[in-house]
């Protein structure tokens, strides 16, 4: 029993053992478990935010790519004006009868400069239309200043302007010829007076701005429209326009340095009494003769070789520009799906990630679902161990107790067979005395009968 007890204490020693390695394993377990959640929240928390990416370069794709069918709308809109205003000048459309038949010849000469026996028109720069670069806002009131003179030839020098007349022969009507004055030099300006603003600004307006008279200064109430020199008639309407060709920079103030532009036709017959001898022109297109002549109506701008001609500026600019624009927008659309693309990949990888994370989320869940079971297992075991052992225990303390009582009296019995003993040595010792004591007294008998 001893030894059954012995057994069982080392077994439950053995299993308390197994059991403490199982919990510190499940310590490392519930460990690995708590990163690897971890992990997975960050992974998942990860994708939300590369959804949301995709979503927005999904947006941004999606606004650039209406962005950039908007400007393909829009070039094709400008190259097909574009076409139509190339059509006209290719068809020389607005042009006289005499500028339409000389030009062919005209403009031949022109590329002959370089030839080693130059002809006469290789002194023609041009139509005034061509060398003139005008704004798209004013091109219509500088077409109306200029008048017949935007489909006149501009010669390089003024000697060359007779030869010239004289080559060009018979045409189907008149042609006009502009010399190029080198030594042309623009009106003075004469300064124009505006009336007192508030605030304490000076009023220009003087004799001496008006060449001494005070008559004409009186004569005329200060600007209709209130403004001052920066808005009407600061400058000549030369000042509006350029000229690019190296031999005829002064070309626009020759021709329109005498050319005012008002706001109102009040402002016009202001600058009139101011500037005798200059035409003014008003930006709603009433043109102002220096003898008062007056000339009224709607523009025809499509009409125009400069209007025609500055649209058609304008709208090469416009094309280039939208051109670049459709450019980077396809760049930037390419980019755009490129990162989508990239985005996407990114995502396949996180997902997998998370796929992976997941499946060692459940490996372990369930090691440590095992591992739990055997600690429990465990436990009941070392419950039952401790419980036989208890009753074993017991069990020994009694026989022990058993054993130590019949050990006790084993000993009263030996005392007592002892006693016994040298009780019935006595007895025996007695006895024999008795006997010897009968013997002797039988002995003694016989004599006195027989006597």
């Amino acid at each position: 029993m001893q030894k059954e007890y012995t057994g069982k204490l080392h077994a439950a020693e053995q299993r308390a053992a197994n059991r403490a390695a199982l919990a510190q394993a499940l310590d490392g377990l519930s460990q690995a478990d708590a990163d690897v959640q971890a992990r997975l929240a960050a992974a998942r928390e990860r994708i939300g935010t590369l959804h949301a990416d995709r979503e927005r370069l999904a947006d941004r794709t999606e606004s650039e790519q209406t962005r950039l069918e908007g400007l393909r709308v829009r070039q094709g809109d400008l190259r097909g004006r574009i076409d139509v205003l190339e059509g006209l000048e290719r068809s020389f459309e607005g042009l006289g009868a005499g500028a339409r038949g000389a030009r062919p010849a005209l403009g031949a000469g022109a590329e002959d400069d370089g030839a080693p026996a130059p002809s006469p028109f290789a002194q023609v720069l041009g139509l005034v239309a061509d060398l003139l670069t005008v704004p798209r806002d004013v091109a219509p009131l500088v077409e109306l200043a200029l008048g017949d003179a935007a489909q006149r030839f501009v010669v390089r020098t003024p000697d060359a302007v007779d030869a010239i007349a004289g080559a060009v022969g018979e045409v189907a009507g008149r042609v006009g010829f502009v010399p190029v004055l080198s030594g042309f030099v623009p009106p003075a300006e004469v300064p124009t007076p505006t009336p007192s603003l508030k605030g304490g600004e000076p009023d220009l307006r003087s004799s001496d701005a008006l060449g001494g008279s005070e008559e004409a200064l009186r004569a005329f109430p200060p600007l209709p429209s209130g403004r001052g020199a920066g808005g009407v008639g600061a400058s000549s309407l030369a000042a509006l326009v350029t000229c690019d060709h190296p031999d005829c920079a002064t070309l626009p103030a020759q021709l329109l340095g005498r050319v005012r532009l008002a706001d109102t036709l009040a402002d016009a017959r202001w600058l009139a009494a101011l500037h005798p001898g200059f035409r003014v022109v008003t930006r709603a297109g009433e043109l102002l003769e220096p003898d008062g002549t007056l000339t009224v109506g709607p523009l025809k701008a499509e009409a125009g070789l400069v209007s025609r001609k500055s649209e058609l500026r304008d709208l090469r600019e416009q094309f280039r520009t939208t051109s670049e624009l459709v450019t980077r927008a396809e760049i930037e659309l390419a980019e755009l799906r490129r990162q989508a693309d990239a985005a996407e990949g990114v995502l396949e990888a996180a997902e997998s990630e998370v796929a992976l994370l997941s499946d060692e989320a459940g490996g372990l869940l369930q090691r440590i679902a095992r591992q739990r079971q055997q600690v429990e297992t465990l436990d009941a075991e070392i419950e039952l161990l401790h419980r036989e052992s208890d009753v074993l225990e017991q069990q020994v303390r009694e026989g022990e107790g058993a054993w130590v009582a019949a050990r006790m009296g084993a000993e009263q019995a030996e005392r007592a067979s002892a006693e016994i003993t040298t009780r019935l040595a006595e007895l025996k010792q007695a006895l024999a005395a008795g006997e010897q004591e009968r013997d002797r007294r039988h002995q003694r008998t016989p004599r006195r009968r027989w006597r």
